[in-house]
């Protein structure tokens, strides 16, 4: 089953707030316009109506993509909603974190609390 799971290895992870937005981006290189990635983004205070996401391009964004997220020591794990799913032809989305210069775990953490105000799981 994992040959139908997109799998990006992320070399950057970016996330502020700016204009009541808070944005987490993971990118497979430090370029501008890095070949995958996924953007997540949602108001502050968290919006009722969901979070928006974009995997590496427009064709895969919208609102409320995932059924679930988990962390675990390696990266993350998101699930894929139904229409999400229909609309990708993959189960989910793995970003392994591993080769990241990520500093700030738990403030990245915290970001990803906002944007899944309904929760997150970890292992």
């Amino acid at each position: 089953m994992t040959d139908k799971i997109f799998s990006i290895v992320i070399k950057s992870v970016v996330f502020y707030i700016e204009d009541d937005i808070q944005t987490v981006s993971f990118a497979s290189d430090e370029t501008n316009n890095p070949e995958n990635y996924l953007i997540l983004q949602n108001t502050i205070p968290a919006d009722p109506d969901g979070y928006y996401y974009e995997i590496s391009s427009r064709e895969y964004s919208g609102y409320n993509g995932f059924s679930n997220v988990l962390i675990d020591e390696e990266g993350i794990s998101f699930n894929f909603g139904r229409n999400l799913l229909e609309k990708s032809g993959f189960f989910g989305l793995r970003l392994h974190l591993t080769d990241c210069k990520l500093e700030g775990f738990d403030q990245l953490r915290k970001a990803l609390d906002h944007i899944f105000p309904d929760g997150i799981s970890c292992m």
